[in-house]
């Protein structure tokens, strides 16, 4: 990383390696690669690649794959977390893992580096053609109940 990024990548003391706490530890997976040597970077080409190739080791279930369209009536994406929250109930009470919460991705459909704004992940729906006005999709509601009931 450092013959990629150089001077910008900070350098810390072995003491500053000690006193590095975290208030938060996120995790956010969709893709499924080991970690393996790698070309150099070329500097001149970087981009951002991704995969939705998606492993959910740790959880029970493999989950059905998110609809890419922008229908409010979208099912899929309730299925997609209930099962998720499911097993992360599981993931409690079976193994007892400390979860502090659960972020949807994402509360409204966003810019997606390799789709742009062509796809619609979010619990809100944004019509870019009629001045951005927001509707929320039948998971925004599901998602709302949920929490409400929990």
């Amino acid at each position: 990383m450092r013959e990629l990024v150089k001077e910008r990548l900070p350098t810390f003391s072995s003491q500053d390696e000690v006193n590095v706490t975290f208030d938060f530890v996120g995790l956010n997976y969709y893709t499924a690669y080991y970690a393996a040597n790698a070309n150099p970077a070329d500097p001149d080409h970087l981009r951002y690649q991704t995969d939705s190739n998606a492993i959910i080791k740790g959880y029970s279930r493999v989950l059905a794959k998110l609809s890419d369209s922008e229908t409010l009536d979208d099912s899929q994406r309730i299925t997609f977390h209930y099962d998720h929250l499911q097993n992360v109930l599981n993931s409690i009470n079976d193994y007892k893992v400390k979860v502090k919460g659960y972020f949807a991705w994402t509360f409204t459909d966003d810019f997606e580096f390799t789709d742009g704004y062509t796809v619609g992940f979010g619990l809100v729906h944004i019509n870019r053609t009629d001045n951005l006005t927001r509707q929320m999709k039948r998971s925004a509601t599901w998602f709302s109940e949920c929490l409400l009931k929990n």
